[in-house]
């Protein structure tokens, strides 16, 4: 198909200067990145190893499977990236930020042979983000639980109706009045595909190039205008 497309292509090359033809071939080429989603169900347990790792042992769908399963994710709190910022005009604060890897997370509970000196950590019930707000509506309620233990909350983000938005990163926030920071947003890298070349769009050539062609004279003033014949 494309040997048989290249042959059209050259018997045709002195119709494609114009503009509609053109941007079809330029499409053509383009390629585009999609970011495939994922969906966290419930958080069936969480702690902390001695070596200071972040253990989340969670249920739910990788990158738009149909298959929803266990899945573990670890992350290192040692890399924790302290900032500061304001939120609610003047008040100032310290938090967290630890962006994770997908390397980080494996199939399936590891919870067999855990080191005893793991330390369980507090899941608290879902923090729903609804779509038009953002995590940082949201930060009076990330406390420590009644005992003061470290605390995950998982987040459920439903800004879904905004493209630019979704598909938005698996979230969770970490506490620990132990550290110096308030808390910690933990993003979870997403994965993005690239597609290839849209050889669809050789299909609309047979309507491109005869509506240039009758536009033709039209056209050629912008053409020799792009072409820098013409000085403006």
């Amino acid at each position: 198909m494309k040997l048989i497309a290249r042959i059209v292509l050259f018997a045709l090359l002195p119709f494609l200067s114009g503009c509609l033809t053109s941007n079809t071939l330029d499409a053509v080429n383009t390629t585009s990145s999609k970011t495939l989603p994922d969906r966290l169900f419930h958080v069936e347990k969480a702690f902390v190893t001695k070596d200071n790792q972040l253990c989340i042992l969670f249920e739910g769908v990788l990158t738009n499977s149909s298959q929803r399963g266990g899945f573990t994710l670890t992350a290192p709190l040692a890399k924790i990236e302290v900032s500061s910022g304001n939120y609610i005009s003047t008040n100032k604060i310290v938090y967290g930020v630890l962006r994770v890897p997908r390397s980080a997370i494996r199939q399936g509970w590891v919870q067999e042979n855990l080191p005893a000196d793991s330390k369980a950590i507090q899941v608290s019930s879902t923090v729903v983000i609804p779509d038009g707000s953002n995590l940082w509506d949201y930060v009076e309620s990330y406390k420590p639980l009644p005992d003061s233990a470290p605390t995950l909350y998982p987040i459920d983000d439903l800004r879904g109706t905004n493209h630019y938005d979704w598909p938005v990163p698996m979230e969770f926030i970490y506490v620990d009045s132990s550290t110096n920071q308030a808390f910690t947003i933990m993003q979870v890298d997403q994965v993005k595909v690239e597609s290839g070349k849209h050889y669809g769009y050789y299909f609309l050539l047979p309507l491109t190039i005869p509506v240039d062609i009758a536009t033709l004279p039209v056209q050629i003033p912008f053409i020799l205008l792009m072409m820098g014949s013409i000085k403006c």
